[in-house]
């Protein structure tokens, strides 16, 4: 019989192991083609979890301010980051995408765990789901504003128009614009005079020698270096951004996964596995949305299904030190049919019990639970900010082994809520 936590037992098992180190260390990708800039337990947003209901409206804030405290570090594309020295538990990680074609930048928030006694933790940064979306130059992304669009548009008339730049002071009637237009220019190449209107009043001295620019670009230009703070916050919090909870690219790799056969568990690298390419273990996507009294999670698996593979939903109510999980959800899917099912585990006497409805649908599976359905001590103790272990396994029923692979964490609160 399948035991309850075997994949967490196997890493408590293995805590004294030379495979793990003595302090924490949580693995960053950005699995994205831009840069993710991040930052790790901001002091302003001290307390907070990914699950706290003020999450939203205190990140908005939070980028909101004109500030460059706390610096964030940037990850390049498919680029890799270790996370050492952080103390036992849990983290925040708030981080934007920066991608040049975007007028607004996807906010990752993620709670992270730091445990020894599971060695590294991985965690790959996707641009969805998204918390909100910070519009560019706002606030903290001052930086990564856009240059006024009459500075773009000029370098292309020079090239694609040069006849019709020459003969534009020759329009009188137009005169007033372009005269607005060549300041800008000049504005370019020096940032500090783009930069005084938005962070006091104009100068009398720039309003009176430029009226017409004043009143012509200063709109971009206030946006660029970021409105007041109140106008901010509502902007940023009205971006807010849907997708799924995590996916994965075809080349994902644990790194590591845990082998339990016969009562014995072993921590191996990935090369080891017997089964790491059979059918039915490449996850691509995990989705999820709460529908008035309705849970839905949509796993898809391009691959196909197999009858050897189940996918595990390890639930924690919180990443103490030291407690495991008490409920784990088994979703079984058949190569064939139209229908699965899902296991409710419970860390008690209980015994195994179905649990809500699977349905199949090509490479993706879904499954539905109403919260009336749902056992009320797991109610009870889900908590506030649960957050989520994904994981698959493949079980070869001669050699009564168990190859489980770890996928993502990710927490409840980033399931979108439908109305």
């Amino acid at each position: 019989m399948r035991k309850i936590l075997f994949f967490l037992c196997a890493f408590v098992a293995l805590s004294s192991s030379s495979a793990f180190s003595e302090a924490p260390v949580i693995i960053v990708q950005n699995q994205e083609e831009f840069d993710f800039w991040f930052v790790v337990d901001p002091e302003e947003l001290s307390g907070l979890t990914s699950g706290s209901p003020l999450l939203t409206s205190r990140v908005a804030e939070f980028f909101a301010r004109q500030s460059e405290q706390p610096a964030f570090t940037v990850l390049a594309p498919e680029g890799t980051t270790r996370l050492e020295g952080l103390p036992e538990g849990a983290h925040l990680l708030v981080g934007f995408f920066a991608a040049e074609d975007l007028d607004a930048f996807p906010v990752r928030v993620v709670s992270l765990q730091a445990d020894s006694s599971i060695g590294d933790r991985y965690y790959a940064m996707l641009d969805t789901p998204a918390l909100m979306n910070v519009p560019r130059g706002v606030g903290r992304i001052a930086r990564f504003a856009k240059a006024p669009a009459s500075v773009e548009a000029t370098p292309a008339e020079i090239s694609e128009a040069p006849i019709e730049t020459a003969a534009t002071p020759a329009e009188i009637s137009e005169a007033p614009i372009e005269t607005a237009a060549a300041p800008a220019e000049i504005s370019e190449a020096s940032p500090e005079t783009v930069e005084v209107p938005t962070e006091g009043e104009p100068s009398p001295q720039e309003t009176f020698e430029a009226p017409i620019e004043t009143a012509a670009a200063q709109p971009e230009e206030t946006e660029a270096a970021g409105p007041p703070q109140q106008e901010a916050v509502a902007a940023i919090e009205s971006a807010e951004a849907a997708g799924p909870l995590a996916k994965f690219s075809e080349a994902y790799d644990p790194g590591v996964f845990t082998r339990e056969s016969r009562g014995e568990f072993a921590l191996l690298p990935i090369a080891d596995s017997r089964s790491w390419d059979q059918t039915g273990l490449r996850i691509a996507e995990i989705d999820g949305s709460i529908e008035k009294d309705r849970l839905r999670l949509a796993l898809t698996v391009p691959n196909g299904f197999s009858e050897n593979v189940s996918y595990f939903l390890y639930i924690f109510p919180s990443r103490i030190a030291g407690r495991d999980n008490l409920f784990t959800l088994e979703l079984r899917v058949p190569p064939s049919g139209s229908r699965g099912a899902c296991i409710l585990w419970q860390n008690t006497a209980a015994p195994p019990s179905l649990l809500g409805t699977v349905t199949v649908s090509g490479s993706t599976c879904e499954l539905a639970i109403g919260f009336d359905q749902v056992p009320q001590e797991l109610l009870s103790e889900i908590g506030d900010t649960p957050t989520v272990d994904l994981t698959a396994c493949w079980f070869d029923q001669p050699s009564e082994t168990y190859e489980e692979f770890y996928y993502a964490t990710f927490s409840m609160a980033g399931i979108g809520v439908r109305r």
